[in-house]
């Protein structure tokens, strides 16, 4: 008897059989037939009224039927805006103008609501929020201007001209001399 008469066999489970899916169903078939595009070639002529290109109704892209398009005088909106419907900024602007009582410093206030969320957004960014900073300083129209400031504008003075004149030169003690 050999070693391996002595082991027992294992015993394999069966093998798994794959099936196919069935297709799907075929896809169902137009229920409007298509409208044939009829072309007609034009005869080449010297003649201005007749178009030198070929006369065809093409039904595509950008290009509908005729029979769809709208007719001279005739409105795509026919009803219009109903009247009393508000824009979504004019809901805004209004809610935004209503009065709020806020306590300030102990005392009650009134004021709109534009105004408490400004005043909120500046309390905010004073105590170091960088979102409310950002938001104030995109709002702000002296930052969003684009003449330049009036310290910008002043005259410069000799301590301030003597640094530019340092910088100048240094600039110009780097830069290599073109040998040519």
């Amino acid at each position: 008897m050999s070693k391996s008469d002595k082991t027992p066999q294992r015993i394999l489970p069966p093998a798994r059989v794959r099936t196919r899916t069935p297709d799907p169903a075929p896809a169902p078939t137009r229920t409007r037939p298509r409208i044939p595009a009829t072309v007609v070639a034009a005869a080449p002529s010297h003649d201005p009224a007749t178009p030198a290109s070929p006369t065809h109704e093409y039904v595509g892209y950008r290009n509908p039927p005729k029979r769809t398009q709208f007719k001279p005088g005739q409105s795509g909106n026919p009803k219009g805006r109903p009247k009393g419907s508000v824009s979504m900024s004019t809901l805004i602007g209004e809610e935004l103008t209503k009065p709020i009582k806020a306590t300030i410093r102990g005392k009650t206030v009134t004021m709109s609501h534009r105004l408490a969320m400004i005043r909120r957004f500046i309390g905010m960014a004073m105590q170091g929020d960088h979102r409310a900073f950002a938001i104030l300083i995109k709002l702000d129209p002296a930052a969003r201007s684009e003449e330049p400031a009036a310290a910008a504008q002043a005259p410069l003075t000799a301590q301030e001209m003597a640094m530019l004149a340092d910088f100048e030169r240094r600039l110009n003690d780097d830069e290599p001399e073109d040998e040519s």
